[in-house]
């Protein structure tokens, strides 16, 4: 048995592959990444963002929460689905971590058109969580779904940033990604037979 680690774009469906997992093979763990970094506010990352006043403090703390959680998997059980936060894969200690575990590491891909309608979906409902109503909601998407003074882009300007981190990320993503699935999939009664076959 081996680590398996779901990377991909925010809203592809990690976590809700890895539930899908846990549920069907009872001796499988959901380890999700952004809950581990969140649990010191209130299980949220946006509570990260709402924590400091300056936008680059909170991408720095993210940026070594999520250093110290890769290096914590190397001596977790191998029985994990990990769900990776969407900036996992690019840290600097990713690669000693797929030395040291050699886990599957399985890619979900999403057009960036569902993406972004995912992200606004998850926006939309967020808005009427009464942590997020507060005047810098949204601080989380800048540069993507929303510009440095939190207004939302058009449709096609988001969905055009989407596609230019997809295009950036995707060296990282051949390089690692042992398996692609797509996020459709996710939702079907049963999982890819080549999915099942790694479990």
């Amino acid at each position: 048995m081996r680590q398996i680690i779901l990377i991909g774009f925010s809203t592809t469906g990690k976590s809700t592959l890895a539930d899908k997992i846990v549920d069907k093979f009872p001796n499988r763990t959901k380890f999700d990444t952004d809950e581990e970094i969140a649990k010191g506010y209130s299980g949220s990352i946006a509570n990260i963002y709402y924590s400091n006043t300056i936008l680059e403090d909170s991408h720095k703390l993210i940026q070594r929460l999520e250093e110290n959680i890769l290096t914590s998997l190397k001596s977790k059980s191998d029985n994990l689905i990990i769900a990776a936060g969407p900036g996992i894969p690019f840290k600097e200690s990713f690669p000693y971590y797929i030395v040291s575990k050699r886990p599957q590491v399985v890619l979900l891909e999403k057009p960036a058109e569902e993406i972004y309608d995912s992200l606004i979906y998850r926006r939309n409902k967020m808005r009427t969580e009464s942590q997020h109503q507060r005047p810098d909601f949204g601080i989380w998407d800048i540069g993507v779904i929303v510009n440095e003074k939190l207004v939302e882009y058009s449709k096609e300007d988001a969905i055009q940033r989407i596609q230019l981190l997809l295009d950036e990320r995707q060296e990282y993503y051949n390089k690692y990604a042992t398996l692609r699935i797509s996020s459709i999939d996710i939702f079907k009664d049963t999982l890819p037979q080549e999915f099942i076959d790694i479990i």
